[in-house]
Protein backbone atom coordinates (compact mmCIF):
# COMPACT_ATOMS: atom_id res chain seq x y z
CA UNK A 1 0.00 0.00 0.00
CA UNK A 2 1.91 3.41 -1.04
CA UNK A 3 1.84 5.12 2.11
CA UNK A 4 -0.83 8.96 2.42
CA UNK A 5 1.57 12.00 3.14
CA UNK A 6 -0.07 14.88 5.65
CA UNK A 7 1.56 17.40 2.92
CA UNK A 8 -1.46 19.47 1.24
CA UNK A 9 0.05 20.29 -2.24
CA UNK A 10 -2.42 22.83 -3.28
CA UNK A 11 -1.27 24.94 -0.83
CA UNK A 12 2.40 24.69 -2.51
CA UNK A 13 1.26 25.44 -6.24
CA UNK A 14 1.85 27.95 -7.57
CA UNK A 15 5.09 30.91 -8.03
CA UNK A 16 7.51 31.09 -5.16
CA UNK A 17 7.72 34.87 -5.67
CA UNK A 18 10.40 37.46 -4.08
CA UNK A 19 10.78 40.08 -2.11
CA UNK A 20 10.74 42.69 -5.44
CA UNK A 21 7.38 41.34 -6.16
CA UNK A 22 5.88 41.05 -1.95
CA UNK A 23 6.37 45.03 -2.53
CA UNK A 24 4.94 45.22 -6.11
CA UNK A 25 1.91 43.75 -5.19
CA UNK A 26 1.61 45.08 -1.65
CA UNK A 27 2.05 48.44 -3.18
CA UNK A 28 -1.00 47.97 -5.98
CA UNK A 29 -3.44 45.91 -3.47
CA UNK A 30 -3.20 48.39 -0.55
CA UNK A 31 -4.40 51.15 -2.74
CA UNK A 32 -7.77 48.99 -3.51
CA UNK A 33 -7.53 48.89 0.75
CA UNK A 34 -6.79 52.75 1.39
CA UNK A 35 -9.92 53.43 -0.98
CA UNK A 36 -12.50 50.93 0.38
CA UNK A 37 -11.59 51.65 4.24
CA UNK A 38 -12.16 55.56 3.48
CA UNK A 39 -15.21 55.02 2.27
CA UNK A 40 -16.63 52.27 4.98
CA UNK A 41 -15.76 54.10 8.21
CA UNK A 42 -15.23 58.53 7.08
CA UNK A 43 -16.74 60.49 4.19
CA UNK A 44 -14.08 62.86 3.85
CA UNK A 45 -16.04 66.03 3.31
CA UNK A 46 -18.85 64.78 6.21
CA UNK A 47 -17.48 66.70 8.71
CA UNK A 48 -16.97 70.15 6.84
CA UNK A 49 -20.48 71.15 6.62
CA UNK A 50 -22.91 68.45 6.97
CA UNK A 51 -25.58 70.00 9.72
CA UNK A 52 -26.25 67.29 12.49
CA UNK A 53 -29.59 66.29 11.88
CA UNK A 54 -28.91 65.09 8.26
CA UNK A 55 -25.38 63.18 8.84
CA UNK A 56 -28.04 59.80 9.96
CA UNK A 57 -28.49 59.76 6.04
CA UNK A 58 -25.21 59.79 5.46
CA UNK A 59 -24.16 57.20 7.27
CA UNK A 60 -25.95 55.20 4.80
CA UNK A 61 -23.01 55.86 2.10
CA UNK A 62 -21.10 52.93 3.16
CA UNK A 63 -23.62 50.51 3.12
CA UNK A 64 -24.11 51.43 -0.22
CA UNK A 65 -20.55 50.89 -1.07
CA UNK A 66 -21.15 47.48 -0.07
CA UNK A 67 -23.86 46.41 -1.58
CA UNK A 68 -22.44 48.18 -4.90
CA UNK A 69 -19.22 45.70 -4.17
CA UNK A 70 -21.82 42.41 -3.51
CA UNK A 71 -23.68 43.08 -6.72
CA UNK A 72 -20.49 43.35 -8.58
CA UNK A 73 -19.19 39.81 -7.00
CA UNK A 74 -22.44 38.29 -7.29
CA UNK A 75 -21.99 39.17 -10.73
CA UNK A 76 -18.70 37.90 -11.91
CA UNK A 77 -19.43 34.88 -9.64
CA UNK A 78 -22.05 33.80 -12.04
CA UNK A 79 -20.67 35.09 -15.25
CA UNK A 80 -17.11 34.00 -14.47
CA UNK A 81 -16.98 32.35 -18.04
CA UNK A 82 -17.40 35.66 -19.71
CA UNK A 83 -14.58 37.46 -17.27
CA UNK A 84 -12.34 35.03 -17.01
CA UNK A 85 -10.60 35.69 -20.79
CA UNK A 86 -8.11 38.76 -21.59
CA UNK A 87 -11.10 40.76 -22.79
CA UNK A 88 -13.13 39.82 -19.04
CA UNK A 89 -10.43 41.10 -17.15
CA UNK A 90 -9.68 44.20 -19.73
CA UNK A 91 -13.67 44.58 -19.27
CA UNK A 92 -13.47 44.56 -15.47
CA UNK A 93 -10.64 46.94 -15.25
CA UNK A 94 -12.49 49.80 -17.55
CA UNK A 95 -15.73 49.33 -15.21
CA UNK A 96 -13.25 49.97 -11.90
CA UNK A 97 -11.95 52.69 -13.43
CA UNK A 98 -15.21 54.33 -14.48
CA UNK A 99 -16.65 53.68 -11.37
CA UNK A 100 -13.76 54.66 -9.20
CA UNK A 101 -13.63 58.51 -11.89
CA UNK A 102 -17.31 58.46 -11.13
CA UNK A 103 -16.98 58.74 -7.28
CA UNK A 104 -14.51 61.18 -7.42
CA UNK A 105 -16.17 63.84 -9.61
CA UNK A 106 -19.33 62.88 -7.26
CA UNK A 107 -16.97 64.33 -4.19
CA UNK A 108 -15.82 67.09 -6.36
CA UNK A 109 -19.44 68.14 -7.26
CA UNK A 110 -20.45 67.82 -3.56
CA UNK A 111 -17.17 69.92 -1.99
CA UNK A 112 -17.90 72.95 -5.23
CA UNK A 113 -20.94 73.01 -4.32
CA UNK A 114 -21.38 72.91 -0.79
CA UNK A 115 -22.97 69.53 -0.07
CA UNK A 116 -25.59 70.84 -2.21
CA UNK A 117 -25.99 67.09 -3.44
CA UNK A 118 -29.24 65.08 -3.03
CA UNK A 119 -28.62 62.11 -0.87
CA UNK A 120 -30.15 59.48 -3.22
CA UNK A 121 -28.03 60.46 -5.81
CA UNK A 122 -25.18 59.60 -3.79
CA UNK A 123 -25.99 56.84 -3.03
CA UNK A 124 -26.41 55.37 -6.31
CA UNK A 125 -22.99 57.14 -7.00
CA UNK A 126 -21.28 54.73 -4.04
CA UNK A 127 -22.90 52.35 -4.88
CA UNK A 128 -21.44 52.31 -8.31
CA UNK A 129 -18.06 53.17 -6.43
CA UNK A 130 -18.32 50.34 -4.42
CA UNK A 131 -19.40 48.42 -7.51
CA UNK A 132 -15.94 48.97 -8.99
CA UNK A 133 -14.22 48.04 -5.87
CA UNK A 134 -15.52 44.68 -6.29
CA UNK A 135 -14.00 44.19 -9.44
CA UNK A 136 -10.91 45.71 -8.39
CA UNK A 137 -11.11 43.12 -5.74
CA UNK A 138 -11.63 40.07 -8.44
CA UNK A 139 -8.82 40.81 -10.34
CA UNK A 140 -5.99 41.20 -7.51
CA UNK A 141 -7.09 37.83 -5.66
CA UNK A 142 -7.26 35.94 -9.00
CA UNK A 143 -3.66 37.04 -9.43
CA UNK A 144 -2.58 35.79 -5.62
CA UNK A 145 -4.05 32.49 -6.75
CA UNK A 146 -0.89 32.03 -9.05
CA UNK A 147 1.34 32.41 -6.03
CA UNK A 148 2.27 29.45 -3.46
CA UNK A 149 0.33 30.12 0.19
CA UNK A 150 2.91 32.08 1.97
CA UNK A 151 3.38 34.33 -0.19
CA UNK A 152 -0.33 34.95 -1.12
CA UNK A 153 -1.17 35.13 2.82
CA UNK A 154 1.89 37.55 3.60
CA UNK A 155 1.04 39.99 0.39
CA UNK A 156 -2.64 39.41 1.92
CA UNK A 157 -2.24 40.71 4.90
CA UNK A 158 0.81 43.17 4.42
CA UNK A 159 -1.53 44.98 1.53
CA UNK A 160 -4.24 45.20 4.29
CA UNK A 161 -1.61 47.06 6.73
CA UNK A 162 -0.61 49.46 4.49
CA UNK A 163 -3.95 50.32 3.31
CA UNK A 164 -4.74 50.91 7.05
CA UNK A 165 -1.72 53.16 6.96
CA UNK A 166 -2.75 54.85 3.70
CA UNK A 167 -6.24 55.16 5.17
CA UNK A 168 -4.78 57.45 8.30
CA UNK A 169 -2.95 59.41 6.17
CA UNK A 170 -5.86 60.37 3.99
CA UNK A 171 -8.09 61.06 5.95
CA UNK A 172 -5.61 64.00 6.95
CA UNK A 173 -4.91 65.33 4.14
CA UNK A 174 -7.26 68.23 2.48
CA UNK A 175 -10.29 67.63 1.08
CA UNK A 176 -9.31 68.50 -2.99
CA UNK A 177 -6.51 65.54 -2.30
CA UNK A 178 -8.81 63.77 -0.65
CA UNK A 179 -10.81 63.50 -3.29
CA UNK A 180 -7.97 63.45 -6.33
CA UNK A 181 -6.17 60.27 -4.51
CA UNK A 182 -9.64 58.33 -4.27
CA UNK A 183 -10.26 58.90 -8.40
CA UNK A 184 -6.51 58.08 -9.41
CA UNK A 185 -6.15 55.30 -6.73
CA UNK A 186 -7.74 52.11 -8.81
CA UNK A 187 -6.36 53.23 -12.30
CA UNK A 188 -2.69 53.67 -10.72
CA UNK A 189 -3.69 50.16 -8.86
CA UNK A 190 -5.16 48.32 -12.14
CA UNK A 191 -1.61 49.69 -13.81
CA UNK A 192 0.25 48.28 -11.73
CA UNK A 193 -1.86 44.69 -11.62
CA UNK A 194 -1.50 44.68 -15.36
CA UNK A 195 1.95 45.12 -14.81
CA UNK A 196 2.28 42.20 -12.59
CA UNK A 197 0.43 39.93 -14.47
CA UNK A 198 3.29 39.61 -17.68
CA UNK A 199 5.48 38.11 -14.83
CA UNK A 200 3.14 35.51 -13.43
CA UNK A 201 1.16 32.26 -15.51
CA UNK A 202 -2.28 33.17 -16.41
CA UNK A 203 -4.85 31.45 -14.22
CA UNK A 204 -5.76 28.13 -15.88
CA UNK A 205 -9.80 28.47 -17.49
CA UNK A 206 -11.78 26.21 -15.41
CA UNK A 207 -15.98 26.51 -16.72
CA UNK A 208 -18.76 27.58 -14.24
CA UNK A 209 -20.37 24.32 -14.69
CA UNK A 210 -17.26 22.04 -13.65
CA UNK A 211 -16.79 24.45 -11.16
CA UNK A 212 -19.71 23.95 -9.59
CA UNK A 213 -19.17 20.37 -9.74
CA UNK A 214 -16.36 20.23 -7.63
CA UNK A 215 -17.06 22.93 -4.90
CA UNK A 216 -19.44 24.54 -3.11
CA UNK A 217 -19.54 26.65 -0.08
CA UNK A 218 -20.57 25.82 3.20
CA UNK A 219 -23.57 27.25 4.30
CA UNK A 220 -22.68 27.29 7.93
CA UNK A 221 -19.98 29.07 7.31
CA UNK A 222 -21.93 32.14 4.98
CA UNK A 223 -24.54 32.35 8.24
CA UNK A 224 -21.93 32.67 10.80
CA UNK A 225 -19.86 35.11 8.49
CA UNK A 226 -23.34 37.05 7.79
CA UNK A 227 -24.09 37.37 11.33
CA UNK A 228 -20.79 38.45 12.87
CA UNK A 229 -20.54 41.09 10.20
CA UNK A 230 -23.84 42.48 11.08
CA UNK A 231 -22.02 42.75 14.02
CA UNK A 232 -18.86 44.86 12.83
CA UNK A 233 -21.35 47.07 10.43
CA UNK A 234 -23.27 48.10 13.34
CA UNK A 235 -19.72 49.18 14.86
CA UNK A 236 -18.44 50.62 11.63
CA UNK A 237 -21.64 52.66 11.26
CA UNK A 238 -21.52 54.06 15.02
CA UNK A 239 -17.75 55.31 14.02
CA UNK A 240 -19.14 56.80 10.94
CA UNK A 241 -21.00 58.72 13.11
CA UNK A 242 -18.45 59.88 16.05
CA UNK A 243 -16.87 63.32 15.20
CA UNK A 244 -13.44 63.36 13.65
CA UNK A 245 -10.61 64.02 14.71
CA UNK A 246 -7.02 62.60 14.73
CA UNK A 247 -7.23 60.19 17.53
CA UNK A 248 -10.45 58.29 15.48
CA UNK A 249 -8.00 58.38 12.62
CA UNK A 250 -5.01 56.69 14.20
CA UNK A 251 -7.32 54.37 16.06
CA UNK A 252 -9.15 53.43 13.40
CA UNK A 253 -5.95 52.90 11.59
CA UNK A 254 -4.09 51.07 14.18
CA UNK A 255 -6.99 48.76 14.48
CA UNK A 256 -6.69 47.87 10.80
CA UNK A 257 -3.08 47.41 11.03
CA UNK A 258 -3.27 45.40 13.83
CA UNK A 259 -5.82 42.67 12.73
CA UNK A 260 -3.35 42.34 9.61
CA UNK A 261 -0.18 41.76 11.17
CA UNK A 262 -2.29 39.31 14.02
CA UNK A 263 -3.10 36.90 11.15
CA UNK A 264 0.15 36.72 9.86
CA UNK A 265 1.36 33.68 11.94
CA UNK A 266 -1.94 31.72 11.81
CA UNK A 267 -2.13 31.71 7.98
CA UNK A 268 0.81 30.96 8.22
CA UNK A 269 -0.21 27.42 9.27
CA UNK A 270 -2.43 25.04 7.58
CA UNK A 271 -5.52 26.87 6.63
CA UNK A 272 -8.15 24.11 6.96
CA UNK A 273 -7.35 24.22 10.45
CA UNK A 274 -8.89 27.79 10.18
CA UNK A 275 -11.72 26.80 8.86
CA UNK A 276 -15.04 25.11 9.71
CA UNK A 277 -15.28 28.06 11.92
CA UNK A 278 -12.37 27.97 14.13
CA UNK A 279 -11.57 31.16 13.17
CA UNK A 280 -14.86 32.74 14.41
CA UNK A 281 -14.63 30.93 17.44
CA UNK A 282 -11.06 32.45 18.17
CA UNK A 283 -12.71 35.83 17.35
CA UNK A 284 -15.45 35.64 19.52
CA UNK A 285 -14.24 36.27 23.02
CA UNK A 286 -12.47 39.67 21.12
CA UNK A 287 -15.98 40.43 19.89
CA UNK A 288 -17.96 39.79 22.77
CA UNK A 289 -14.84 42.13 24.74
CA UNK A 290 -15.92 45.14 22.04
CA UNK A 291 -19.49 44.90 22.30
CA UNK A 292 -20.88 43.92 25.74
CA UNK A 293 -19.21 47.23 27.51
CA UNK A 294 -20.45 49.41 24.74
CA UNK A 295 -23.52 50.44 26.58
CA UNK A 296 -22.15 51.22 29.47
CA UNK A 297 -19.04 53.26 28.82
CA UNK A 298 -18.78 56.84 28.43
CA UNK A 299 -17.98 57.76 24.37
CA UNK A 300 -13.89 57.92 23.96
CA UNK A 301 -14.19 54.21 25.54
CA UNK A 302 -17.03 53.70 23.03
CA UNK A 303 -14.53 54.46 20.19
CA UNK A 304 -12.36 51.86 21.42
CA UNK A 305 -14.38 49.09 22.19
CA UNK A 306 -15.58 49.82 18.35
CA UNK A 307 -11.88 49.32 16.88
CA UNK A 308 -11.97 45.92 18.67
CA UNK A 309 -14.60 45.26 16.70
CA UNK A 310 -12.86 46.83 13.57
CA UNK A 311 -9.83 44.75 13.87
CA UNK A 312 -11.85 41.34 14.54
CA UNK A 313 -13.61 42.39 11.38
CA UNK A 314 -10.10 42.75 9.37
CA UNK A 315 -9.32 39.49 10.61
CA UNK A 316 -12.33 37.65 9.60
CA UNK A 317 -12.20 39.29 6.11
CA UNK A 318 -8.25 38.71 5.56
CA UNK A 319 -9.05 34.76 6.83
CA UNK A 320 -11.83 33.90 4.56
CA UNK A 321 -10.24 35.85 1.73
CA UNK A 322 -7.30 33.65 1.73
CA UNK A 323 -9.27 30.64 2.68
CA UNK A 324 -10.73 30.92 -0.81
CA UNK A 325 -7.94 31.42 -2.61
CA UNK A 326 -6.60 28.20 -0.92
CA UNK A 327 -10.03 26.53 -2.02
CA UNK A 328 -9.54 27.44 -5.57
CA UNK A 329 -6.40 25.87 -5.93
CA UNK A 330 -7.42 23.15 -3.72
CA UNK A 331 -10.17 22.16 -6.16
CA UNK A 332 -9.21 23.51 -9.19
CA UNK A 333 -12.02 25.99 -9.48
CA UNK A 334 -12.55 29.47 -11.12
CA UNK A 335 -11.48 31.76 -9.20
CA UNK A 336 -13.92 34.28 -10.09
CA UNK A 337 -16.61 31.69 -9.42
CA UNK A 338 -15.85 31.14 -5.60
CA UNK A 339 -13.85 34.69 -4.98
CA UNK A 340 -17.10 36.40 -5.84
CA UNK A 341 -19.43 34.02 -4.61
CA UNK A 342 -17.16 33.80 -0.84
CA UNK A 343 -16.89 37.76 -0.09
CA UNK A 344 -20.94 38.15 -0.52
CA UNK A 345 -21.93 37.47 2.77
CA UNK A 346 -19.13 39.00 4.68
CA UNK A 347 -20.51 42.45 3.05
CA UNK A 348 -24.09 41.46 3.10
CA UNK A 349 -23.67 41.61 6.75
CA UNK A 350 -21.70 44.89 6.99
CA UNK A 351 -24.58 46.20 4.76
CA UNK A 352 -27.20 44.44 7.51
CA UNK A 353 -25.57 46.20 10.31
CA UNK A 354 -25.13 49.60 9.02
CA UNK A 355 -29.16 50.05 8.15
CA UNK A 356 -29.81 49.10 11.59
CA UNK A 357 -27.42 51.47 13.22
CA UNK A 358 -29.43 54.29 11.38
CA UNK A 359 -32.61 52.79 12.10
CA UNK A 360 -31.37 52.97 15.98
CA UNK A 361 -29.81 56.26 15.95
CA UNK A 362 -32.93 57.50 14.68
CA UNK A 363 -34.93 56.11 17.15
CA UNK A 364 -32.59 57.66 19.52
CA UNK A 365 -32.51 53.82 21.11
CA UNK A 366 -28.23 54.49 21.75
CA UNK A 367 -29.84 56.70 24.69
CA UNK A 368 -32.67 53.90 25.24
CA UNK A 369 -31.99 51.90 28.73
CA UNK A 370 -33.15 48.88 26.28
CA UNK A 371 -29.79 49.23 24.68
CA UNK A 372 -27.46 47.70 27.27
CA UNK A 373 -30.33 44.53 27.33
CA UNK A 374 -30.05 44.05 23.39
CA UNK A 375 -26.34 44.05 23.22
CA UNK A 376 -26.21 41.30 26.23
CA UNK A 377 -29.14 39.44 23.51
CA UNK A 378 -26.58 38.98 20.78
CA UNK A 379 -24.22 38.30 22.52
CA UNK A 380 -25.60 35.38 23.34
CA UNK A 381 -27.13 34.54 20.27
CA UNK A 382 -23.48 34.68 18.75
CA UNK A 383 -22.15 32.56 21.83
CA UNK A 384 -25.32 29.85 20.90
CA UNK A 385 -24.21 29.71 16.75
CA UNK A 386 -20.71 29.51 17.68
CA UNK A 387 -21.61 26.54 20.41
CA UNK A 388 -24.10 24.74 18.42
CA UNK A 389 -24.01 25.33 14.22
CA UNK A 390 -22.63 22.08 12.90
CA UNK A 391 -19.57 23.53 10.89
CA UNK A 392 -19.03 20.19 8.71
CA UNK A 393 -15.46 19.28 10.40
CA UNK A 394 -14.99 16.66 7.42
CA UNK A 395 -17.05 18.61 4.42
CA UNK A 396 -13.31 18.83 2.77
CA UNK A 397 -12.58 15.23 3.07
CA UNK A 398 -15.88 14.39 1.63
CA UNK A 399 -15.52 16.72 -1.32
CA UNK A 400 -12.66 14.94 -2.09
CA UNK A 401 -13.93 11.45 -2.12
CA UNK A 402 -16.49 12.98 -4.11
CA UNK A 403 -14.38 14.77 -6.47
CA UNK A 404 -12.13 11.25 -7.26
CA UNK A 405 -15.55 9.22 -7.70
CA UNK A 406 -16.78 11.84 -9.92
CA UNK A 407 -12.99 11.68 -11.76
CA UNK A 408 -13.25 7.58 -11.93
CA UNK A 409 -16.85 7.69 -13.45
CA UNK A 410 -15.59 9.51 -16.37
CA UNK A 411 -12.21 7.87 -16.81
CA UNK A 412 -14.27 4.66 -17.13
CA UNK A 413 -16.89 5.91 -19.95
CA UNK A 414 -13.72 7.16 -22.04
CA UNK A 415 -11.19 4.87 -21.37
CA UNK A 416 -12.58 1.21 -20.58
CA UNK A 417 -11.27 -1.43 -18.20
CA UNK A 418 -7.75 -3.10 -17.55
CA UNK A 419 -5.15 -4.45 -14.96
CA UNK A 420 -2.97 -1.07 -16.04
CA UNK A 421 -6.20 0.69 -15.47
CA UNK A 422 -7.12 -0.72 -12.25
CA UNK A 423 -3.26 -0.21 -10.69
CA UNK A 424 -3.50 3.58 -11.80
CA UNK A 425 -6.74 3.74 -9.88
CA UNK A 426 -5.59 1.70 -7.19
CA UNK A 427 -2.59 4.30 -6.59
CA UNK A 428 -4.73 7.39 -7.29
CA UNK A 429 -7.10 6.87 -4.32
CA UNK A 430 -4.00 5.55 -2.21
CA UNK A 431 -2.46 8.52 -2.22
CA UNK A 432 -5.44 10.42 -2.12
CA UNK A 433 -4.67 12.96 -5.44
CA UNK A 434 -7.54 15.06 -6.42
CA UNK A 435 -9.48 14.92 -9.67
CA UNK A 436 -7.25 17.43 -11.32
CA UNK A 437 -3.50 15.59 -10.57
CA UNK A 438 -5.55 12.22 -11.46
CA UNK A 439 -6.33 13.47 -15.06
CA UNK A 440 -2.35 14.23 -15.24
CA UNK A 441 -1.09 11.44 -13.03
CA UNK A 442 -2.89 9.15 -15.99
CA UNK A 443 -1.47 10.99 -18.78
CA UNK A 444 2.25 10.03 -16.77
CA UNK A 445 1.55 7.06 -16.69
CA UNK A 446 1.10 6.57 -20.65
CA UNK A 447 4.36 8.07 -20.92
CA UNK A 448 3.21 12.01 -22.04
CA UNK A 449 5.26 14.81 -21.65
CA UNK A 450 4.68 18.05 -20.09
CA UNK A 451 3.92 19.79 -23.55
CA UNK A 452 1.79 16.99 -24.04
CA UNK A 453 -0.11 17.34 -20.84
CA UNK A 454 -0.24 21.22 -21.28
CA UNK A 455 -1.97 21.41 -24.24
CA UNK A 456 -4.16 18.56 -23.79
CA UNK A 457 -5.90 20.18 -20.32
CA UNK A 458 -5.04 23.79 -21.74
CA UNK A 459 -3.13 24.64 -19.08
CA UNK A 460 -0.18 26.39 -18.81
CA UNK A 461 3.82 25.14 -18.69
CA UNK A 462 4.33 25.96 -15.24
CA UNK A 463 0.74 24.40 -13.69
CA UNK A 464 1.94 21.14 -15.68
CA UNK A 465 5.31 21.16 -13.55
CA UNK A 466 3.44 21.90 -10.22
CA UNK A 467 1.21 19.35 -10.80
CA UNK A 468 3.89 16.81 -11.10
CA UNK A 469 5.67 18.12 -8.09
CA UNK A 470 2.52 17.35 -6.11
CA UNK A 471 1.87 14.02 -7.40
CA UNK A 472 5.59 12.90 -6.66
CA UNK A 473 5.09 14.34 -3.17
CA UNK A 474 2.28 12.25 -2.58
CA UNK A 475 3.60 9.28 -4.36
CA UNK A 476 6.84 10.10 -2.18
CA UNK A 477 8.81 9.73 -5.60
CA UNK A 478 11.60 11.35 -7.60
CA UNK A 479 10.94 10.28 -11.55
CA UNK A 480 8.87 9.28 -13.90
CA UNK A 481 10.92 5.58 -14.09
CA UNK A 482 9.82 5.14 -10.20
CA UNK A 483 6.43 6.12 -11.27
CA UNK A 484 5.92 3.22 -13.68
CA UNK A 485 7.37 1.12 -11.27
CA UNK A 486 4.98 1.74 -8.63
CA UNK A 487 1.98 1.10 -10.61
CA UNK A 488 3.43 -2.09 -12.01
CA UNK A 489 4.04 -2.73 -8.48
CA UNK A 490 0.51 -1.96 -7.00
CA UNK A 491 -1.30 -5.26 -5.81
CA UNK A 492 -4.45 -6.36 -7.32
CA UNK A 493 -7.17 -8.43 -5.07
CA UNK A 494 -10.39 -9.78 -5.32
CA UNK A 495 -11.74 -6.33 -5.46
CA UNK A 496 -9.85 -5.96 -8.55
CA UNK A 497 -13.64 -5.77 -10.76
CA UNK A 498 -14.95 -3.01 -8.80
CA UNK A 499 -11.72 -0.98 -9.27
CA UNK A 500 -11.70 -1.35 -12.53
CA UNK A 501 -14.96 -0.49 -13.16
CA UNK A 502 -14.39 2.95 -11.64
CA UNK A 503 -11.48 3.72 -13.76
Amino acid sequence: MVPQTEIRPSYERGEQGNFSLLISITAGFSLLWTCFFSVLLHDPLIGSYTPPTEIWSWSLLPAATCVGFVASSLIISRFCDYFAPQRGHWILGAVATACSLAASIALLVQYENGADVPVLLLLVIWMVAGFGFGCLMELWVELLTGFVKGFASRVLCSSVAVGGLGYFILCNMPPIINIVIIGIGTPVSLGLLYMLTRETPPAPFVSRKESLARHRLSFPIDTINTVYCVVFGLAMQRLFLVESSLFVFMGASLAIIAGAVLMIPFLGKNTSKMMHGKVQQFLFPFLVLGLLPMPFVPEPLQVVCILILLACFVCLTIVCTDSLICLVKRYDVASFYLIGRGMGPILTGVVIGYCIGVAVSQSHLFDSPLLPLISLGLAVLLSLIVTFVKFDKDYLAEEDSLLAAQSDAEHAQQKGTGNFKARCALVAEEAGLSSRQVEVFLMLAKGHRNVYIQEKLCISSHTVKAHVYNIYKKLEINSREELIQLIEEAPLSENTDTVEGVV
